[in-house]
């Protein structure tokens, strides 16, 4: 299963709309179906990234992958307790906590975030993290 979810977070990860950061989120069903693939970008009502973003400053712009694929997840179930959320990055602070207001209790990711305080909220709260991949 790791094989199959680093290839479709890569593919998530690829239509990422930031120029900033090429993030992806996969959202996985308790029967192990992928529901949801997103990567990291703006609203439909913002205009893209293209022309206006300094890369070298904060965004304030993008909705992270992380968030793209809880909204799909609240659209499509009240009880999301054996679902998981598979990440490029480890999420961010703000992630981490819609993740735990989820209900989501299985995170799994491939690179490690530059702040880890997202995996210390999720680790408060009880939800496993597992790095997948090489």
């Amino acid at each position: 299963m790791d094989t199959e979810l680093i290839t479709a977070l890569a593919a998530a990860t690829t239509r990422s709309r930031c120029r900033r950061g090429q993030a992806g989120a996969v959202l996985i069903d308790p029967d192990g179906n992928l529901v949801a693939a997103h990567g990291t970008g703006p609203l439909f009502t913002d205009p893209p990234c293209a022309g206006h973003c300094d890369v070298r400053e904060r965004c304030r712009h993008a909705v992270h992958a992380e968030m793209w694929c809880l909204r799909t997840l609240a659209t499509l179930t009240d009880l999301p307790r054996d679902w998981v959320l598979a990440v490029s990055h480890t999420p961010c602070y703000r992630c981490a906590q819609l993740i735990v207001l989820s209900g989501i209790h299985t995170v799994l990711y491939l690179n490690l975030y530059r702040d880890a305080t997202g995996l210390e909220i999720l680790d408060r709260a009880g939800v496993t993290v597992r790095r997948i991949g090489p």
